[in-house]
């Protein structure tokens, strides 16, 4: 009903003997509101029972809402177990690899061992001689470091273990807490004592990195001199200005195409040397050269034609680098693949 027909609707709508000078305006509001008394047409609105629909409806919708979070929950706990298989599948077949190459490689060194030790040289003798004594020393340090520290915290593992077992049946005996008093200061005595030993394995471990690094940079080159150590070779060919042509200008002209690609070439990695020089002389970053290997090794073991394959590897990296944020692991990322191009490109 629009505004300009209510007034037809109060004339049109009156009932017969009704009496307009008795009724105002206002009275029609409050019958066409809240209804006439002994009328068929209106009622009194039954709130309590909109209230129980209401609760119905209500209840309806936290039951939808909670399904719907189930499925949400499964769906995310499904893609989450499809990702751990894709990435299980790619860890047992770089595991084969890795595996393989073992094997080659020591049946290949064995044999360069045999070989040199019984038809070399007296020095390169003494020299196999020295590696196989040294080789035999430290499996033998191997052996007793493990006797005296990872044997010893396996048999605390295993009486603790035993002792937790045994534990509802002496809790009715005297002297349990003094026992259990006890029990918690070995523990607490281990745990200093294997905290300390791994302090000092840590310490070890740096002085023998800085010992290799020192011997790698005897054997590496600089990033920024890659273009000499590739051997480009710059300006025309000199077996093409050897060759004739019955036309001059179309010679010179082919050959100072050449003068032509050598600059565009050598301007454009000059352009990127000088843009990504930060990365280039320190691709690391905040980053240890271990976590960088470590990425890379991440990202070699997924092949290029891998279906999914950055959203696979870039997850595999959260997972590894779980104190690293996906910006700086993105941030690595591109920046590896920068390197890449400069190296390959």
């Amino acid at each position: 009903m629009s505004g300009r027909d209510f007034k037809s609707f109060l004339t049109n709508c009156r009932p017969s003997g009704f009496d307009t000078s008795s009724c105002s305006g206002t009275d029609l509001v409050r019958r066409f509101i809240g209804g006439q008394k002994r009328s068929s047409k209106y009622r009194n609105a039954d709130y309590e029972q909109m209230k129980d629909l209401s609760s119905q409806y209500k209840q309806s919708g936290l039951q939808s809402l909670k399904h719907v979070t189930e499925l949400s929950k499964a769906n995310k706990k499904l893609k989450e177990l499809s990702l751990l298989r894709q990435h299980s599948d790619v860890w047992i077949k770089e595991s084969y690899i890795i595996n393989t190459s073992k094997k080659a490689t020591q049946t290949e060194l064995e044999a360069i061992r045999a070989t040199l030790l019984h038809g070399g040289d007296d020095n390169m003798k003494k020299f196999f001689h020295d590696v196989l004594t040294l080789e035999t020393q430290l499996v033998l340090d191997q052996e007793t470091f493990h006797t005296n520290t990872v044997k010893p915290v396996l048999q605390l593992v295993d009486d603790m273990k035993c002792w937790i077992r045994q534990l509802p049946l002496l809790k009715s005996k005297k002297g349990f807490y003094h026992t259990h008093d006890c029990v918690s200061k070995q523990l607490a005595f281990v745990k200093q004592q294997q905290n300390d030993l791994l302090h000092k394995m840590e310490e070890e471990y740096q002085i023998v990195n800085i010992k290799v690094e020192d011997i790698a940079k005897d054997y590496s080159t600089d990033i920024s001199d890659c273009r000499d150590d590739v051997g480009i070779e710059e300006g025309i060919p000199l077996l093409l200005k050897k060759l004739t042509c019955p036309y001059q200008e179309l010679k010179l002209s082919v050959l100072n195409e050449f003068v032509i690609t050598d600059q565009r070439y050598l301007s454009q990695l000059d352009e990127l040397k000088e843009n990504y020089s930060e990365y280039i002389n320190n691709p690391h970053g905040s980053w240890t050269s271990d976590e960088w290997l470590q990425m890379v090794s991440i990202i070699e073991q997924y092949p290029v034609g891998m279906h999914n394959r950055r959203a696979l590897y870039i997850d595999r990296l959260l997972r590894e680098f779980h104190h690293r944020s996906r910006a700086e692991i993105v941030c690595k990322h591109c920046i590896y693949h920068l390197c890449q191009f400069w190296l390959l490109g």
